[in-house]
């Protein structure tokens, strides 16, 4: 057997579990994988056949004898075992086919993650190897990763806009002091988008042609553009091409962050005193891979009446918040974001 020793720098491993997709990062590596959180696994023996991408290229394409799994839902994990058999293989392939020296792990969970859930993350990764192993909340990773000097005593707004879960935080002297969360996110959207495009049209869209139609959409804008996009005709069974208009799938997306506004509104209506010009001043960021919208900080503007920001690389703030802090672990488990 090949056995890899890891670098002394590898020690340190840090992992944004997102519904859509896992990042891993490693001191010795930097971002090191960055693929779906998805697993694909015979159902006659319960063989592991891939992870990630490969596993997501099976979806919808592979035979009703393999099982595509996904790892994380809404935020949470949807299966130990299967988790533990997605990282087992990860582990190995990107470090190597086992590690001697057992690393220490950061895991980013939702803010609103009860404390048996964040015990279960635990038990997993040290099942696996790790020799200590911290939580760290969506929210402060990103504002971290954003370049936010999160340890001020002036506050910090954030909306983090993931797939299972869109979650807003307010952030001072290094810890979450008001959160809300809604798991109507981005999985709930392209939900939503699919339903009313099937029942205004009869067409069934892939899930890759709806996510065309998201990055398509431009919010607060009224105009005829149109996206041709291809599906299943559910009347006669046949592929089948059709337009979309922006005016119908923008007014969809409407009602969904409208739900964000309320949630943003309820963050607000509970900031201490002491945070509001804070927050006022310098406004709401928002990051998280459906950030991206084109028109949605101009509608938040709008709608909040405080400047808006989307920040640089939002997909990738998490873990980036994740790699700062792992390099500064000592400030971070004395300072007041942290519980042991």
């Amino acid at each position: 057997m090949n056995l890899k020793l890891l670098s002394r720098l590898d020690r340190l491993i840090g992992i944004d579990l997102g519904t859509s997709k896992i990042r891993v990062w490693s001191k010795g590596k930097g971002i090191c994988f960055n693929e779906p959180s998805c697993i694909a696994v015979s159902k006659k023996t319960g063989q592991v056949l891939a992870i990630g991408t490969e596993a997501f290229e099976m979806e919808g394409r592979a035979g009703d004898d393999i099982q595509i799994t996904w790892i994380v839902q809404e935020g949470q994990i949807s299966d130990a075992d299967l988790t533990k058999a997605y990282f087992k293989l990860l582990f190995r392939k990107v470090f190597g086919e086992f590690i001697l020296i057992r690393p220490v792990g950061m895991i980013s969970v939702p803010s609103n993650t009860p404390q048996t859930k964040k015990d279960l993350f635990s038990e997993i990764f040290y099942d696996l190897g790790m020799s200590e192993v911290y939580t760290i909340s969506q929210s402060l990773a990103a504002a971290i990763g954003s370049g936010v000097p999160v340890a001020d005593a002036s506050g910090c707004f954030i909306l983090q806009m993931g797939k299972g879960v869109t979650e807003g935080a307010i952030i001072s002297m290094g810890r979450v002091v008001v959160t809300d969360f809604s798991l109507q996110a981005g999985k709930f959207l392209s939900e939503k988008i699919a339903w009313e495009i099937k029942k205004d049209t009869l067409v069934e869209l892939p899930q890759h042609e709806i996510e065309r139609i998201k990055e398509f959409i431009q919010l607060g804008v009224k105009d005829n553009k149109t996206i041709k996009v291809s599906g299943q005709d559910l009347r006669k069974r046949v592929p089948k091409e059709i337009e979309i208009e922006n005016d119908f799938v923008s007014a969809i997306t409407q009602q969904v962050i409208e739900k964000y506004l309320y949630l943003l509104n309820q963050i607000m209506s509970k900031i201490p005193p002491e945070l509001t010009t804070d927050v006022i001043d310098k406004g709401l960021l928002i990051s998280g891979a459906y950030s991206k919208m084109t028109g949605l900080e101009e509608y938040l503007i709008k709608e909040l009446k405080i400047p808006v920001a989307s920040v640089d690389d939002p997909e990738l703030t998490v873990i980036n918040g994740i790699s700062q802090v792992l390099d500064n672990l000592q400030l971070y488990k004395e300072s007041l974001g942290y519980v042991s």
